[in-house]
C-alpha cells in the first residue's frame, strides 16, 4: 500500500502488527481513509485506550478505598464450588494492575498519593502493549 518513497512505522498491539486499510465499514457506512484521516484515526484510538486505562486505574483505586461495598466483595469472590476450565486462565482486569502496584494493590490504593504516582507507570504499561 506504500510506495518506495513512503515509509510507515509498524504499529503492533501485543506483538501483532496492525493492518493498514484504506476503507472500512462502520455502522453500515463505508468509511474511506486518506493519509491524514488515517493518522487522525490512529491517534484517536490511542488516546481512547489511554483514557480507558486511566479511568480503570482510578476506578480500581476508588473501589479499593471503599470500606464495605458489594463491588469490593465481588472483586475478592472466587467460585470455589466450580472447577476451573482446562487451559490457560484468562487474564483478569486486575492482573495488569498487579503488574504495576504489586500483589497487595488494594493496600497500596489506600494511600492516594502513592496510587496517583503509580498511575503514570500503569499508563506507560498500557502504551507499551499498543506497540
Amino acid at each position: 500500500m506504500t510506495t518506495d518513497t513512503e515509509s510507515t512505522a509498524v504499529i503492533k498491539v501485543r506483538g501483532t502488527p496492525l493492518e493498514i486499510v484504506n476503507k472500512y465499514v462502520y455502522l453500515g457506512q463505508e468509511v474511506k481513509l486518506g493519509k491524514e484521516n488515517q493518522e487522525t484515526e490512529i491517534n484517536r484510538r490511542v488516546r481512547l485506550v489511554k483514557r480507558i486505562a486511566n479511568l480503570k486505574w482510578q476506578w480500581a483505586g476508588h473501589i479499593a478505598r471503599k470500606s464495605d461495598s458489594w463491588c469490593k466483595d465481588l472483586l475478592e469472590w472466587r467460585p470455589w464450588e466450580h472447577k476451573r476450565p482446562v487451559g490457560r486462565p484468562q487474564m483478569r482486569w486486575k492482573d495488569d494492575i498487579r503488574k504495576v502496584a504489586g500483589q497487595n494493590w488494594m493496600l497500596v490504593a489506600q494511600d492516594r498519593e502513592r496510587w496517583k504516582g503509580l498511575k503514570e507507570a500503569y499508563t506507560k504499561l498500557v502504551e507499551e502493549g499498543l506497540r
